[in-house]
């Protein structure tokens, strides 16, 4: 797995991506995504694999006004699709 964020039209969306074996051809089977958390800048600073194989990723985010940093928990399940179990669509704010 990987995890970056992405900088488009001057805000940053964080994404998670899944590679083959082989460490050099994204895993087709995986949904990658790009997750705006409602900042100008969200990266996501961890990611663990539940035993279940879900993914569970937290992230930072500087509001667009400059103000304090936000906080985001993100829920994947395995073929990296949002788990909507979780927070009705993933993705729970702190």
């Amino acid at each position: 797995f990987s995890w970056n964020s992405n900088q488009t039209l001057g805000d940053e969306s964080a994404y998670v991506m899944r590679f083959l074996p082989n460490g050099t051809s994204v895993d087709p089977a995986f949904q990658p995504r790009n997750y705006n958390l409602g900042g100008r800048r969200n990266i996501f600073r961890d990611m663990r694999v539940l035993p279940d194989g879900r993914i569970v990723a937290v992230s930072d985010s500087l509001p667009s006004n400059n103000t304090n940093n936000d906080f985001s928990v993100v829920r994947m399940l395995s073929d990296g699709s949002p788990d909507t179990t979780f927070s009705n669509d993933g993705i729970q704010y702190i």
